[in-house]
């Protein structure tokens, strides 16, 4: 198979472009402020949120709730488009200039979620005594619903409904359960379960940090670099005799990591500097998705991909210092859209389906088709908010109703996916 990787990071003038003004811009603008965390010797690097010249002492990031919504809807907007397109659902072609640009919501997705995962645990950088706090928060928040929808589906297909089969092998089982990935291309029930499986490879990495403040840097740093050597720079390196990759080297975890820089820069920089990053991320993500081939494509091009990290990067920094410098107040809908995202995420293609299967059998050819695909993406999204609320936000609340009543801390603590608004926390320089 041609290898679909053709250009260097190194030699990709765009990418290095849209780097060099990223890593510039954080470095340059007046205002940038540092709190030694990590010290080496003579040399000495603060990883960890502060506040900024103006900062609210205990005010709210609604626009990343809010940015996670938007996410949401995306992918549901992009999977209707794939789904009322296939044959056995009608083959409509609509909107697809549109909805086809949707997939990136996934890569916006996982840059929010390396910018809350840092700014809701900067404060535990080091701190080996709450890493328990720190797996359980990132346990409660993913599993419970998603071990409900997972068996649901399997038992469903076990039961003949669905096109798809099911691997019931215990690796695959276990990868599915888990989400820990003990297998090459582990065939999961719930398609979308694959970037969980990547964000949980980034929690574990990030444990290290709170494990051993210099140690988890360097680790991060090298699988940083272990990243961009093994999808960007020709000869491509195979690090198969260290053992099995099983997507820990995969281009998608640079993500992560440009949302924790989005979150240091945003969080050391004058809010005056929210449109200038706002503006030109942006305008780099119209310019880059202007020329972007299809989704299927473009997902094995790191180039393009890192180039996305970049443009979401500053889009979630700027928006971040704009509403802290003007004071943004965003409509209750789009907050519960952005609480919702994550029942949204797993429910929305199984309504899709199951919205154009009932149409099929029932009124195929009598509805609009514009009337159509908007009635299922509204329904897919629709049902996700709904799992929210009666579902996924009363468990959430049983299984942290006993944590809150053990744990009392003057600092208050924010999860990456579980609560609409998340807390800017008066955070003090540490030193060593």
């Amino acid at each position: 198979m041609t290898d679909v990787r053709p250009r260097l990071i190194g030699q990709n003038q765009e990418a290095n472009m849209w780097f060099g003004f990223y890593a510039a811009g954080a470095a340059a603008i007046p205002g940038a402020r540092q709190a030694p965390l990590i010290d080496f010797g003579r040399f000495k690097f603060s990883l960890e949120p502060k506040r900024t010249e103006k900062p609210v002492a205990q005010g709210n990031i609604a626009t990343i709730q809010v940015m996670r919504g938007f996410a949401a809807m995306a992918v549901a907007l992009y999977h209707t488009h794939v789904i009322l397109s296939m044959k056995e659902y009608g083959g409509y072609e609509i909107y697809g200039n549109v909805a086809s640009l949707g997939w990136i919501g996934v890569n916006f997705f996982f840059v929010l979620s390396g910018f809350i995962i840092l700014f809701a645990h900067g404060k535990d950088i080091g701190d080996s005594a709450s890493l328990g706090r720190y797996f359980w928060r990132r346990c409660s928040r993913v599993y419970p619903i998603y071990w409900i929808f997972l068996t649901l589906f399997i038992v469903m297909a076990m039961r003949g409904m669905g096109t798809h089969g099911v691997d019931l092998s215990p690796r695959a089982l276990f990868s599915a359960y888990s989400l820990f990935q003990i297998m090459d291309a582990p065939p999961l029930p719930l398609k979308v379960a694959w970037t969980l499986l990547l964000e949980m490879k980034f929690y574990l990495v990030f444990a290290t940090l709170i494990l051993w403040r210099r140690a988890g840097l360097v680790i991060m740093a090298l699988w940083a670099l272990a990243i961009l050597l093994r999808n960007t720079v020709e000869p491509f390196p195979d690090f198969a005799a260290l053992g099995p990759d099983w997507g820990l080297l995969s281009i998608w975890n640079i993500y992560f990591l440009f949302g924790m820089a989005a979150c240091w820069t945003a969080t050391r920089l004058t809010n005056a500097s929210g449109p200038l990053f706002l503006v030109a991320g942006l305008a780099m993500l119209v310019y880059t998705m202007s020329g972007a081939p299809g989704q299927e494509f473009a997902m094995r091009m790191p180039p393009l991909l890192t180039q996305l990290a970049i443009c979401f990067a500053a889009i979630i920094t700027g928006a971040v210092m704009c509403e802290r410098r003007y004071g943004w107040k965003l409509p209750k809908w789009s907050l519960l859209l952005g609480n919702a995202s994550y029942s949204i995420y797993l429910v929305h293609s199984a309504a899709i389906s199951a919205v154009a299967g009932i149409n099929m059998k029932f009124g195929h050819g009598q509805v609009p088709s514009a009337v159509l695909f908007i009635g299922v993406f509204a329904i897919a999204v629709t049902a996700g908010v709904f799992v929210h609320l009666f579902l996924e936000k009363p468990i959430l609340n049983l299984l942290r109703e006993k944590p809150r009543a053990r744990i009392r801390e003057a600092v208050p603590t924010v999860a990456a996916t579980e609560s609409p608004r998340l807390v800017f926390p008066v955070l003090a320089p540490r030193h060593g």
